[in-house]
């Protein structure tokens, strides 16, 4: 094995262990150990974690892909396969070329990268629903792993709660527009520091309650014969400005909150609404 240190500006930045397949090296801003590999196709997965396939968006990665795979895939090491944390799309792309049989250049990253699905997507910015269902599939994960003390740890590194609140009720309850809620759910949603299995009733429970605002919102509109979304919308800032004005943040509990906005909005006319 032949070694080889990297130098700029008279600074070692890092080291290279150099195989026929392999450089493994420290990444320059927080000196993780990485390593660029080529993996065999059949060894990589797509991450548990990932946002739901975009055919659409694989297609269009496709015409990129055939004049080469310029980027490499970021993955993690899990026994003897390797999940796809960032580029599952151009694997996808790569696949409808050459079905089997091919080396992919990866860089494989340290395993705990694996619970922050946030921080890497270079294809496509994610949306609202896809930051939901990625952070509450690591939610559940943990719990359904045994891992039931983590809840504090585990919430503090997703940064954004109300995206768990969201999460729940987009995937188990049916909630059909987070984005109409995001701002409501935000202001009631706060960590829960407690065990897993408590926190995830909990979480539970709240998306129940945010579901039924929404439900509340699209009876008033079928009511009133409003389909602009936009209006569905105004039905709920309007409510929510008349209750708390340019507050933030709401002291209560947050299935409390639901239920005074809920009311808010089926203590008002709505009528006027109707000529749009």
């Amino acid at each position: 094995m032949k070694e080889e240190l990297i130098t700029v500006e008279g600074k070692d930045i890092m080291t290279k262990k150099l195989t026929n397949e392999r450089v493994i090296y420290k990444d320059p801003i927080r000196e993780l150990e990485m390593e660029f590999r080529l993996i065999p196709s059949e060894k990589l997965r797509v991450g548990a974690y990932q946002r739901e396939e975009s055919s659409s968006l694989a297609n269009k990665i496709l015409n990129s892909v055939c004049h080469g795979f310029i980027v490499p895939m970021i993955v993690v090491e899990n026994g003897d396969a390797f999940d796809i944390i960032d580029g599952q799309h151009r694997f996808i792309a790569m696949a409808t070329l050459r079905p089997q049989g091919w080396e992919v250049p990866c860089i494989v990253a340290p395993k705990k990268l694996t619970n922050l699905p946030l921080l890497l997507n270079i294809e496509k910015a994610d949306t609202l629903k896809d930051r939901c269902t990625k952070i509450y599939k690591v939610y559940i994960d943990f719990f359904d792993k045994g891992v039931d003390s983590e809840s504090p740890i585990l919430e503090a590194s997703l940064h954004q709660p109300h995206l768990l609140t969201l999460g729940f009720a987009y995937c188990e309850v049916g909630l059909a527009s987070p984005s109409m809620v995001e701002s409501l759910t935000k202001m009631f949603d706060s960590p829960i520091r407690t065990e897993l299995s408590a926190a995830i009733e909990e979480r539970r429970n709240r998306a129940k309650a945010i579901k039924g605002v929404e439900d509340t919102v699209v009876e008033i509109a079928k009511e009133n014969k409003i389909r602009d979304y936009n209006l569905k919308r105004a039905i709920l800032s309007t409510s929510k400005q008349a209750l708390w004005g340019r507050k933030r943040s709401y002291d209560d509990s947050f299935q409390q909150g639901c239920a005074e906005i809920i009311m808010q909005m089926n203590e008002t006319d709505w009528s006027y609404l109707r000529r749009y």
